[in-house]
């Protein structure tokens, strides 16, 4: 697991040369620790790679108000492109539960959140591939 993430680090930078070591633990079925490996990992060539940019969207382009104090409805804003897949919402409580959930339809969308008792919740805008969470406080 870590060595792919220490793959996909250095495939994802702009590193042309660099070495580093990773240590493998091994634990019996009592949590003792039974064995250790040091590995050297070295990387001397990359190829870069394009993004296909018909795929990609970037869920960071959304906004939310009001901030976080919310009443009656809660404004979801973006930018939809001719790439954007479905964006769906969800708030959860913090108890895990979903209290409501649906698709965002058009570049701006209200939830109505009048039907929520006072508390914390958490909205999750989601696409295929992404997903953003937004602490909302409901009076």
């Amino acid at each position: 697991m870590i060595r792919l993430l220490l793959c996909c680090s250095f495939l994802l930078s702009n590193i042309v040369y660099t070495h580093a070591q990773h240590t493998v633990y091994k634990y019996d079925n009592m949590g003792n620790c039974i064995s250790r490996t040091d590995e050297n990992l070295s990387v001397e060539s990359k190829k870069l790679q394009k993004k296909d940019s018909i795929s990609t969207f970037n869920l960071t382009k959304i906004t939310i108000f009001p901030a976080s104090y919310v009443s009656e409805a809660i404004n979801v804003n973006f930018l939809p492109n001719k790439a954007t897949n479905p964006l769906t919402y969800a708030i959860t409580n913090m108890s895990g539960q979903v209290e409501l959930k649906g698709q965002i339809l058009g570049a701006t969308y209200s939830i109505t959140v009048s039907d929520l008792a006072p508390g914390m919740y958490i909205l999750t805008v989601s696409d295929l591939n992404k997903r953003v969470s937004y602490k909302i406080i409901k009076k």
